[in-house]
């Protein structure tokens, strides 16, 4: 006879989530989770004293959206204080570029277009275009040449100038 078992293992995202209106459906994936730190006291840590190595080193870390701290032996909130609305939509809050590729011929293939090749394997790793368009005919024409290149050593020398 099986013997019979009391553990019951579930997963974090068990039930049905809420979301607010602006992350259902396509735009879901899009929401960002607020990071928090619960500390067991405000005294500082490794890391967080200004001008030792460490510190240095830690100036390169995400900052967190919110810092708690819970005192040893009770219990941290369940629920963040950031406000759905006070929660950004993108990382840090910054907006996300449109990226528009503009091409001289766009029924043709591009350099990396072509499967099978080195440079298409390359280019898959791209960010994929929001939107493809035909370049004006102005930036089709070869570009002109802004500075000079010295032709000798000689040009490379600083001109003496006189200072009255």
């Amino acid at each position: 006879e099986p013997e019979e078992s009391d553990d019951h293992f579930s997963d974090a995202s068990e039930g049905t989530p809420s979301y607010p209106p602006a992350f259902t459906g396509r735009n879901r994936a899009l929401s960002i989770p607020v990071t928090r730190v619960e500390k067991v006291d405000d005294e500082p840590r490794h890391g967080e004293v200004p001008g030792t190595a460490a510190y240095n080193i830690r100036t390169q870390d995400a900052v967190p959206d919110e810092i708690e701290i819970v005192p040893d032996g009770t219990r941290s909130r369940s629920t963040s204080h950031v406000s759905e609305s006070d929660r950004p939509v993108t990382p840090g809050g910054t907006p996300v570029p449109h990226l528009v590729v503009e091409k001289v011929d766009p029924s043709a293939p591009s350099h990396g277009d072509v499967p099978g090749t080195d440079a298409y394997d390359m280019r898959t790793a791209d960010a994929q275009p929001d939107e493809v368009k035909q370049a004006p005919a102005s930036s089709s024409a070869p570009l002109e040449r802004k500075y000079t290149i010295p032709t000798s050593s000689r040009d490379l020398l600083p001109k003496p100038s006189l200072h009255v």
